[in-house]
């Protein structure tokens, strides 16, 4: 079974998972305490999302994930990067 499988079954998470709560816990950051930053410049945010590793996929996320969507759904798409910017989102505002 590969590694990544093991850990939904075990009741531990998934190794990704466990590395990104690692990174958590050594920038000391704490989810009830956390605040918003400094909203991004547009010209920042349009170079953040263009060298986004999914920025060629977005398309296709929004074909798949939001444009057939029930409008009553809830669905929520959002794309983040490494530092925890929202980059891009669509869906449901409620």
């Amino acid at each position: 079974m590969p590694a990544e499988s093991r850990g939904a079954r075990s009741g531990s998470p998934r190794r990704l998972v466990a590395e990104s709560w690692a990174r958590a816990r050594a920038g000391r950051l704490e989810p009830e305490r956390a605040e918003a930053g400094a909203p991004i410049e547009r010209d920042r945010l349009d170079e953040l999302r263009g060298g986004h590793p999914l920025a060629a996929a977005l398309p296709v996320i929004r074909s798949l994930l939001v444009r057939d969507a029930d409008p009553d759904s809830g669905v929520v798409v959002a794309v983040g990067d490494a530092a925890g910017r929202l980059l891009w989102w669509r869906g449901t505002r409620s």
